[in-house]
């Protein structure tokens, strides 16, 4: 059995219909299975914790990312903040506009690039365009993999706002892309902060993720000056 996401969580197994099919699937079929794999090491006291999985039957398997051919400073023509990933209710939708909307209030010299498909898709371009009238907003749609490399450098700034992460592959793949990422702190964007230290800037409340998108912007803007 393979487990990617952080649906066995206790605090989110209930949050919809859909986890809690999720939470039963796996608390029977894993009394089963001889060999449990995992993409972070974070993963593993929650697997065992909640459907008693013997260590001896874990294994960790990272997700394979792509490392870009040469690293840089991302310097699209204006700020952009990005969303790649699934548009579903997992992803933290609701506090994604929140942020942005907030900071679009006080600032309007950015544009949001969002690279993704999901159920939520209409919901959350109504609800961007919606409290944020006027906003550039650039919606790519579903991007395979080995396509979104190239895509990172018109990225200045991922924002990631879902309650978990199990490996963050997008978020690894824009920090060695040269895209600076701000994620709400869990488990997994802590496992992340260790690896990428000066990468990644974790948040967690409204308030903080505002101050952190101020600072991020204003950072840019400098060193924008300083390279023209």
């Amino acid at each position: 059995v393979s487990i990617h996401g952080n649906q066995f969580l206790h605090n989110s197994k209930f949050a919809n219909f859909s986890s809690f099919l999720k939470h039963f699937w796996l608390k029977f079929f894993l009394r089963f299975a001889t060999s449990v794999r995992l993409v972070s090491k974070h993963q593993v006291d929650y697997v065992q914790r909640a459907y008693k999985v013997d260590a001896n039957r874990i294994s960790i398997s990272p997700i394979p990312i792509s490392i870009p051919s040469h690293f840089r400073i991302n310097k699209p023509p204006k700020f952009t903040i990005g969303f790649v990933g699934r548009l579903h209710e997992e992803r933290g939708l609701d506090l994604w506009v929140q942020i942005v909307s907030s900071y679009f209030l006080v600032n309007k010299d950015f544009r949001v690039i969002v690279i993704g498909d999901g159920p939520d898709r209409q919901y959350f371009e109504h609800a961007l365009r919606i409290n944020c009238p006027g906003i550039e907003l650039h919606f790519l749609g579903r991007i395979p993999n080995k396509d979104i490399e190239s895509l990172w450098s018109e990225i200045t700034l991922l924002l990631s706002t879902a309650k978990e992460e199990s490996f963050g592959i997008s978020l690894r793949e824009a920090e060695m892309s040269g895209t600076r990422v701000i994620a709400f702190a869990n488990s997994g964007t802590f496992l992340n902060k260790e690896l990428f230290p000066e990468g990644i800037v974790l948040f967690e409340d409204l308030r903080s993720a505002f101050d952190a998108l101020g600072q991020e912007h204003s950072k840019n803007q400098i060193l924008s000056m300083s390279i023209q």
